[in-house]
């Protein structure tokens, strides 16, 4: 039986695999995710959230992203990241 990893949502609290979560990475000091950054997994401390608009406003509200990025810098539009999820041909995100 294969490992699955968890991992915990900034906004929500919850603990769900890894494979459902956003990935927000700190790019020139932007909180970014990584699904905007192309096939390669980013280098460096990842911030994970669920990827829907509420969780995503909710870790930014909280701080997450400036805590645990160590960037004082908004993070990339929810507009934006939307947009190229709508986009991503088998995604597991909505």
């Amino acid at each position: 039986m294969a490992h699955t990893p968890l991992r915990t949502c900034a906004g929500t609290q919850q603990k769900l695999p890894q494979a459902q979560l956003l990935r927000i990475v700190n790019v020139q000091g932007t909180p970014t995710p990584e699904v905007l950054l192309g096939p390669h997994r980013a280098q460096g401390r990842g911030v994970y959230v669920c990827p829907n608009e509420t969780a995503y406003r909710a870790a930014h509200k909280r701080k997450a992203f400036a805590n645990r990025l160590k960037t004082n810098k908004p993070p990339v539009p929810w507009a934006e990241i939307q947009a190229h999820l709508s986009s991503t041909p088998h995604s597991n995100h909505e």
